[in-house]
């Protein structure tokens, strides 16, 4: 019997899932013994110590509270008690690669879940080939957060367009382990309950309780599930750091104007021998000492410049930034061509609409806001899976119909804008793995 046609797109695609699979472990591996090869370099040393310290001492050890916990505790596993990081250095890069294919599997689930076949394909290989295969070899947080954080947004936004209470409970477990990889997402969280609460509000005062009451239900449930999750590490942070959220990175560095500062305040304080949690009020390192001693124009300036760094400093990057541009470009064009339908879009998804609007600003800005202390991309790399699922997702919502008619013959628009970027990737593929993999570090 012959295969139909569905059975030979689905062999197609495993064909291309495994050879696109085997590609990838190649040019992990090979980067990580051609380019990441010291352990001190791209912040690994303290990622190194803190999962031999969690494998020596247990997993309730106290961390340092810069790096956080749950990716040392994942490389932990693979740790000796005592280990040199120089030593412990080759197998957690071996796991850190086995770690990206496991996250790459759950994207590859969620994507073609979610996109239209052809969409969740292109998303999927460009994420895989121009984020995860440079950051993969690398002793770091990063990929396993921007996995849980996206997770987390899917739920979030799908929580705040009323669906089943199981979302409410995604996004505050989610939540609460990307904020366990990376201490950067809780003001995205603290937004997401916002929404919750103005949709609870909103609907009082339509009276239609039923609905607000599930608003209600979701910002509890998922309020209750982030703190519980959180509950014994913000106890052991608020005993031994004053300060239940405590993270060297948003609660000091953040707020000095540039990483020199924050290298001079440090030295200062090491002479001292004062600790930065114990500093008194009158120094202590926050936000309202920050716009105590800022004018508006020199915050606005901050990030201003902050900004247009982000952007060239992604356009340097991997090659992630063209895709995303090409979807920026596509997505103003048809919200444009066909406003119509995206206003009724809109206005059938209000509170969704926002909370995608301001999440996406709010994210860039904290990111500009970030730049002199951190200027690489890893911060901004955080929105780029959330920002190529909306704009998928978006695209093919209102472009569906949209059509241009080219020496007589009807062209979808999207369905054409995929087979362009598809043939695109397969050219900047064949570039990485021959040369980009190994012309540029990944671990900035």
């Amino acid at each position: 019997m012959m295969p139909t046609v569905k059975q030979r797109r689905a062999l197609a695609i495993a064909v291309l899932l495994l050879a696109a699979g085997a590609a990838y472990l190649w040019g992990a591996r090979a980067h990580a013994h051609r380019l990441n090869v010291y352990p001190d370099e791209w912040d690994q040393g303290p990622v190194l110590s803190e999962a031999i310290n969690l494998k020596t001492n247990g997993a309730t050890a106290v961390t340092n509270r810069n790096q956080m916990p749950l990716y040392p505790l994942y490389l932990s596993l693979f740790a000796a008690p005592g280990e040199e990081p120089a030593a412990f250095f080759p197998k957690a890069k071996a796991a850190s690669i086995a770690l990206s294919v496991a996250l790459l599997g759950v994207l590859f689930a969620v994507l073609w879940r979610r996109l239209a076949a052809h969409a969740a394909l292109n998303v999927f290989l460009i994420t895989m080939f121009t984020v995860f295969l440079f950051k993969a070899p690398y002793c770091q947080a990063d990929l396993l957060y921007y996995t849980l954080s996206f997770l987390a947004f899917l739920c979030m936004t799908d929580a705040v367009a009323g669906q089943a209470p199981a979302h409410a409970a995604g996004a505050g477990l989610l939540s609460a382990l990307a904020w366990l990889s990376k201490a950067s997402n809780l003001p995205v969280f603290l937004l997401y309950l916002t929404f919750l609460a103005a949709r609870a509000t909103h609907f009082f005062r339509r009276a239609n309780p039923e609905r607000a009451r599930r608003s209600l239900v979701a910002l509890a449930l998922s309020a209750a599930i982030f703190l519980g999750v959180l509950a014994p590490y913000l106890a052991t942070s608020r005993r031994m750091f004053g300060a239940a959220f405590y993270n060297v990175n948003s609660s000091f560095n953040v707020w000095h104007d540039s990483w020199a500062d924050v290298k001079a305040h440090r030295r200062r304080l090491d002479e001292s021998g004062v600790p930065v949690h114990q500093l008194p009020d009158g120094e202590r390192m926050g936000p309202r000492r920050y716009l105590a001693t800022h004018t508006a124009a020199q915050i606005a300036r901050r990030f201003s410049i902050g900004a247009v760094e982000t952007v060239l400093v992604a356009a340097m990057s991997f090659g992630y930034f063209e895709y995303a541009a090409g979807y920026l470009l596509l997505l103003a064009l048809l919200l444009v061509w066909k406003r119509r339908d995206a206003a009724r879009e809109a206005a059938a998804h209000p509170f969704l609409t926002a909370f995608g609007c301001l999440f996406f600003a709010g994210s860039f800005l904290l990111c500009a806001f970030y730049v002199p202390i951190a200027p690489g991309p890893r911060f901004a790399l955080a929105l780029f899976l959330p920002f190529m699922f909306t704009a998928a997702a978006v695209c093919d919502r209102i472009g569906r119909d949209a059509t241009l008619t080219f020496a007589g013959r009807k062209i979808a628009v999207v369905r054409a804008f995929n087979f362009f970027l598809s043939g695109v990737l397969a050219l900047d593929m064949v570039q990485i793995l021959l040369k980009g993999l190994f012309s540029m570090p990944g671990g900035g």
